[in-house]
Parts: structure tokens; C-alpha cells; sequence
């Protein structure tokens, strides 16, 4: 008798124990008996007793037990999730390596010229004076497209040093962008409408204070010579030096074609412009690789000539600008454009310089 209730003691406590883990096990076991078994014949015999002689354990799926398989569940939802947010992070970083493998020269320049030209937007007249300059992109309406925004450059004492005269120039420019996967921009590219092209501002002003404006006589008519000196001093002090051409090599040849006094050009702005046209002839970009030149960051990797053309060999460009003055501050702004022919540049004009604003902040 005392055996039996120690037996049921024991089995009490081993369901409870089991039910705590969220088992309930079921001992039932039963008296063997004798099989009932055909005779011989097509289905065999049946050896074994037909009750259940094996511990059978069933889930609970009520109260606590619900709560703990739940709770099971969860932890392998969570760990299956974070499986695959690792998965989804593998995939986000090769193809992040895979773009910046393929856009490398491209990236390498934006990270290095915006930052340099939002240096040099805070040390620039733009800065100085309180202007504005807004000219908008239009990517699309030709072949190639621009670089992705208007670069800035401010010169404090070359400009000065090569027209003998106390003034600064700040410089605003864009040039053809970069083909997708290419390893150079289309400056670089004489196949392409962006071939040696730029568009952009000058502004000059004086270092003292003075009642003359650069660019302009006493009688308010502007100086060709003067107004031409400005580009020629960015090509030839600026451009080709940075990619690896020295200033004495470099060649800037203006036949004037056509001057328009008194228009009203970029119309918001409310001041009278003067427009000059010229052919004009310089160097291509186009060289053999050379080590260590700054302007490799800004262009890409350059293209080499053409058989038979060598290093820098000379190019035939179109040139517009459009100059005017501010009697206010006696500061000169030009909008410019330099292209492959004049075809190219009335399409630049028409589509963006001429959209250009300029205000006071």
C-alpha cells in the first residue's frame, strides 16, 4: 500500500516538474496482450499487443504554456530576422563597393570639389559683396550633361599680379560631367558637345577704394582687351597649368567677332549688358597621363590625342560673354560660355545663362 501512494507521490511531482517546461507526459503505459491475429494469409500476423507501452508527451497550448511558446516562437522570429538584416546589409555594401568601383573618378571628385568650392564660396566676392548668382542647370538638352553643380574658385592675388592692377576675381564654373562608368569627364571627350567646354561668372572687383570699374573706360564703354584678359588669365593661369601645361606653353588666340552694347540681358537684374563673341583658339586638354597634376581630381583621367595630334595640340573654340557693372560697389559680372562652336553655345545660352539671376542679399 505504502509503495503504490510512494509511486503516485513520484508521479505527481515528475508531471509537475514536466508541465512547468510546457510538457505534459502521459505514462500509458497498459497490460500487454495477446494479439489478435489473423491466420496466415495475405496481411501477416500481428505480433505485437495493440496497446500503447511508450511515454507520449503533448504540448500545452493554454495559459502559461501558450505564453512560453510564444515567447519560443518569438525568439526564433527575432533570430531569423536578424539573419536576414545581416543578409540585407551584405547585399547594401557589396553593391555600395560595386558603385563606387564603378563610379570611383566620378565620386572622388565630388567629394573633393564641393567641399574645396564651399571653402572658396566664404572667402569669395560672393561672399564679400552680398551677391547672388543663381544659373540653372539643364542636363539633357544635349547629348552629355553638365557637372552636377556650379563650382566655385576664389583668386586674391593672381588675378592682380598678371593685369598689374589692386583687383580680386572669383570665378563660378561648369564643365561636362562624367559619363556613367567613366573614369574621366567629358572635358576630356572630343566626341562630345562638352569637349574643353565651361560656363559661369567672373566678378572682379577693387581692392581699394576707387571710382573705376575693371573692364570699363572713364566714358563707361568696356575694354575688350580688358574683358578678354579674364579668360585668358583662367585658361592660362588656372585650367591647363592644373593639368599639367605650364603658362608658357599655353595658347589663347581672340579674333573678335561681334560686340552688342546696351542689352537687357538676365532681365531680373535690371543692369545693362554688353555681349562679346569670339573665336578663339587654345590648347586641348587631351595628354598622355602625367603624375601628381591637381586638376586630375576635378577632371578624371585624361584622354590621350588622337594619332598623330600630340599632347595639347591647339583647338578652335566659340567664346560669348556678357559683361556688365555695378555703379553701386564699381564691381564688373560677366556670365561666359565657352563650347565647340557657336551652335553650341547659342543652346547653352538660350536654355541656361540666360535664365541667370543675379540680386543683392
Amino acid at each position: 500500500m505504502n509503495g503504490s501512494c510512494d509511486h503516485a507521490i513520484i508521479r505527481s511531482n515528475l508531471n509537475n516538474i514536466q508541465m512547468v517546461v510546457g510538457l505534459k507526459c502521459a505514462y500509458q503505459l497498459a497490460v500487454a496482450q495477446f494479439g489478435s491475429a489473423l491466420e496466415w494469409g495475405s496481411r501477416g500476423r500481428r505480433f505485437n499487443s495493440c496497446q500503447p507501452d511508450q511515454r507520449t508527451c503533448i504540448h500545452m497550448d493554454t495559459g502559461f504554456f501558450q505564453l512560453y511558446n510564444r515567447s519560443r516562437c518569438m525568439k526564433v522570429v527575432v533570430f531569423n530576422t536578424y539573419r536576414c538584416r545581416k543578409k540585407v546589409l551584405a547585399v547594401i555594401l557589396i553593391s555600395l563597393m560595386i558603385i563606387v568601383y564603378i563610379h570611383y573618378h566620378a565620386l572622388r571628385s565630388y567629394v573633393i570639389m564641393f567641399p574645396y568650392s564651399y571653402y572658396h564660396s566664404q572667402q569669395s566676392l560672393l561672399k564679400k559683396n552680398d551677391y547672388l548668382i543663381r544659373t540653372p542647370s539643364h542636363n539633357g538638352f544635349i547629348t552629355d550633361s553638365w557637372y552636377p553643380g556650379m563650382l566655385v574658385f576664389h583668386d586674391e592675388y593672381g588675378f592682380e599680379k598678371w593685369v598689374d592692377e589692386p583687383v580680386e576675381l572669383t570665378v563660378l564654373y561648369r564643365f561636362g560631367g562624367f559619363k556613367f562608368g567613366s573614369d574621366y569627364s567629358t572635358y576630356y571627350d572630343h566626341t562630345s558637345d562638352r569637349f574643353s567646354s565651361f560656363y559661369g561668372a567672373y566678378i572682379v572687383d577693387n581692392k581699394i577704394d576707387t571710382d573705376t570699374t575693371y573692364g570699363f573706360n572713364e566714358e563707361q564703354e568696356v575694354v575688350i582687351s580688358e574683358i578678354m584678359s579674364i579668360p585668358e588669365y583662367d585658361q592660362r593661369w588656372l585650367v591647363m597649368p592644373s593639368i599639367g601645361l605650364s603658362p608658357d606653353h599655353v595658347i589663347f588666340e581672340v579674333e573678335i567677332v561681334d560686340v552688342v552694347n546696351d542689352l537687357n540681358y538676365a532681365s531680373e537684374s535690371g543692369l545693362k549688358w554688353s555681349k562679346v563673341d569670339a573665336h578663339i583658339i587654345t590648347n586641348s586638354p587631351q595628354h598622355l597621363y602625367q603624375n601628381h597634376q591637381r586638376g586630375y581630381l576635378q577632371y578624371g583621367v585624361p584622354k590621350t590625342p588622337p594619332d598623330g595630334l600630340n599632347d595639347y595640340y591647339p583647338i578652335s573654340l566659340a567664346g560669348r560673354i556678357y559683361v556688365t557693372k555695378n555703379d553701386t560697389d564699381n564691381t564688373l559680372i560677366a556670365l561666359y560660355i565657352l563650347a565647340v562652336d557657336f551652335e553650341t553655345v547659342d543652346e547653352i545660352d538660350n536654355q541656361i545663362l540666360s535664365n541667370t539671376t543675379i540680386s543683392k542679399q
